[in-house]
């Protein structure tokens, strides 16, 4: 016999990853601010570099939080605008939770 247990896990991860597409579209249109978790802290702020040997200056600036505004997602990433105004493109894999203060998305 067939089972359809694996059916309906699919069917349910589908069916979630379709409204999180439309809340990212609707944050994407309405160029609404977000917070970003990261699921590991990620040095996301452009180091200053000694001119003469090529090294980081400041070590730090490694964030695990981030805010921004989303401006293109795929299904494996999310492009985000800093509020500096650089870009930062982020996997799926790297993000643990989307929000906007009301609405979250899980990746």
């Amino acid at each position: 016999m067939i089972s359809h247990a694996g059916s309906t896990q699919d069917e349910k991860s589908t069916d979630r990853w379709k409204l999180e597409r439309l809340l990212l579209d609707r944050w994407r249109r309405e160029l609404t601010e977000i917070d970003i978790e990261l699921r590991h802290p990620k040095v996301v702020n452009p180091l200053l570099a000694d001119s003469a040997s090529g090294e980081p200056i400041d070590g730090e600036g490694a964030v695990k939080r981030l805010r921004g505004q989303v401006i293109y997602f795929t299904d494996n990433a999310v492009t985000v605008r800093r509020p500096g105004g650089s870009i930062l493109v982020l996997e799926n894999d790297e993000i643990l939770d989307v929000s906007d203060g009301q609405d979250h998305v899980d990746l």
